[in-house]
């Protein structure tokens, strides 16, 4: 039933586009990408100190012997939750698994996505670099290195420079963890001063923060560089391959070798600028225009292939389409990363309201949303991002996030304790900006909250509200019972159904989750979650009270992992 499934999804690619005209773009394509090398000496002093402190841990119990525990890891990035991008990676290097060199190359698929030097070193990791904008990542914080698996921290080098653009004989900011299986992971390139306060002989736990990804020591480029050894020190590939047939992949989920994904959608001022490293990117963000503005729409892609479709379309509020096209690259085989902008230019009577920028690849959707408005009128309601309404938050704080309107001069936020704002918590009148950070929230409440814009020509009406809570912090002993150790998609109940049902899903870490139900065509017909999750169980109600009987299906999609399941709605 899958694979129906799956034809369904390219009939409908290839009908959209069927009816959407080809379009080259204004602008975009490749960017560089970041490498690495590891000295002779390096390696050794790094290996040295590793066998020094393994030998003290153990001698101090805190290391056992190892055992035949099958170490499994998962993702090891995890998105911020002040980063709103779909994706955030892509891969520029696998480990070259031929000893032979220069330029005699292969990775686990045999293929040539590696490389070596002149002087005899075959790459001995995994390079994941962050994009797009990956010098603003790793300034703002976006991207966190996690442990892709427990263990016992054996080493940790920090406070070197963290924007290398060459090749150098600098050394990099890294975690080093021991896992029980004496199997070493090597987290390296990390920013500077970002790594865990945890020291050398303290536990990690699965998706447990180490730092963020930086361009520290010999380095060309924000990205990890993750490197697995054997417990006698031999290099490890995790992904199992046609020229690495190990067991089976070190990965619980491992990834396809192209995993092609649109990382963002995004609209600007103007097209962005990758400017000369390691100075930060100009992206040139906009999400708020007036009518008769120029908008730039951009795409940015990780393992696109040549001949793959994507149908664009800018939609206006009241869900017409104000442009359709599509568009393939056809210049290279595979781009690890690319981009591709058009230029929209607006009518001075366009709608105003809330507008969408959407694309759809490879059977995905994907979609931006941006607001038009008239510098003649008051200002539009408010449009609400972040959080999604009903989402439970943890931390201590939590950002607000808004559409901007491009014609306001300040906006007003209510955040009250009941949803008929009698009970405020905080009022700000004078705001400037698109966001508002709410601090010191209080366990076991729930917030509401609002916003409204003001102009020269009067003060806008407010956006519809949202609410979100804050639930009782579990316990310790409650999370080793309820967090599981992957991902895993339930069975929804009850089913057959009609009209609601309840569908389950369970974190092993937090991630960003795209819940989303699909008909027997393929098309999508309701999107459940589309936000950062916290690790646990979570469930969600699927309403089809406006659908026909029939078999749907339900995808859960995190980094790394993706598993649909079939339903039976009966009327």
């Amino acid at each position: 039933m899958k694979w129906i499934l799956l034809f369904s999804f390219s009939l409908l690619s290839s009908v959209n586009i069927a009816n959407a005209q080809f379009l080259e773009p204004d602008g975009g394509g490749s960017v560089d990408l970041p490498s690495d090398h590891l000295s002779t000496e390096q390696r050794a002093e790094i290996m040295n100190q590793l066998e020094v402190n393994i030998d003290s841990l153990k001698k101090v119990g805190k290391l056992v012997k190892a055992g035949d525990i099958d170490v499994r890891f998962s993702w090891p990035l995890r998105a911020e939750s002040h980063l709103f991008d779909y994706g955030y990676h892509g891969v520029s290097n696998f480990v070259d698994l031929n000893s032979g060199y220069p330029r005699q190359l292969k990775d686990y698929t045999c293929g040539t996505r590696t490389y070596d030097t002149d002087n005899g070193y075959n790459h001995a990791g995994t390079d994941f670099f962050t994009w797009p904008f990956a010098w603003n990542k790793m300034d703002n914080g976006e991207v966190a290195v996690v442990a892709g698996a427990p263990g016992v921290i054996i080493y940790s080098s920090d406070g070197n420079d963290d924007r290398s653009c060459s090749f150098n004989s600098r050394n990099w900011n890294a975690v080093y963890i021991q896992h029980s299986d004496g199997s070493v992971a090597w987290y390296g390139h990390l920013k500077r001063n970002s790594l865990t306060s945890k020291r050398v002989g303290e536990e990690v736990e699965e998706g447990e923060y180490l730092g963020i990804v930086g361009s520290s020591g010999n380095s060309t480029g924000p990205h990890l560089h993750f490197e697995l050894h054997d417990e006698d020190g031999a290099v490890v590939d995790p992904f199992k391959g046609s020229c690495n047939q190990i067991a089976g992949s070190l990965w619980k989920s491992q990834p396809d070798y192209y995993d092609s994904e649109i990382n963002a959608l995004r609209t600007h001022s103007s097209g962005p600028s990758f400017n000369q490293c390691p100075e930060p990117e100009t992206p040139n963000y906009k999400d708020g225009f007036l009518v008769g503005e120029e908008i730039v729409t951009t795409a940015y892609y990780r393992d696109q292939l040549q001949g793959q479709n994507t149908t664009y379309k800018i939609i206006t509020p009241s869900e017409t389409n104000f442009r359709s096209w599509n568009h393939a690259s056809n210049e290279v085989p595979h781009y690890a990363a690319s981009y591709w902008y058009w230029l929209n230019t607006l009518s001075s009577f366009a709608e105003t309201g809330l507008w969408k920028f959407e694309a759809q690849f490879q059977g995905k959707s994907y979609s931006h949303y941006f607001t038009v408005s008239d510098p003649d009128t008051k200002p539009i309601p408010v449009y609400l991002q972040s959080p999604q309404n009903d989402t439970g938050v943890t931390e201590e704080t939590q950002l607000l996030r808004w559409l901007p309107l491009a014609d306001a001069d300040e906006y007003e936020l209510l955040i009250s304790k009941d949803e008929m704002f009698n009970n405020i918590v905080v009022s700000e009148t004078s705001l400037l900006n698109r966001e508002y950070v709410f601090g010191n929230l209080q366990s076991n409440n729930i917030y509401y909250w609002k916003v409204r814009a003001r102009n020269t020509h009067g003060t806008g009406e407010w956006s519809q509200p949202r609410m979100f809570n804050t639930g009782l912090p579990v316990s310790i002993e409650e999370e080793e019972i309820i967090i599981p150790g992957e991902h895993i998609l339930l069975q929804n109940y009850p089913n057959p159904f009609n009209p609601t049902t309840q569908i389950s899903y369970k974190l092993s870490h937090t991630t960003r989750v795209e819940l989303k139900v699909y008909n027997l065509l393929g098309e999508e017909v309701a999107t459940l979650e589309n936000s950062q999750k916290r690790a646990g169980i979570h469930t969600v109600t699927f309403d089809a009270s406006g659908l026909s009987s029939g078999i749907y299906y339900y995808s859960l999609r995190t980094t790394g992992f993706v598993e649909m399941k079939p339903m039976t709605l009966i009327k």
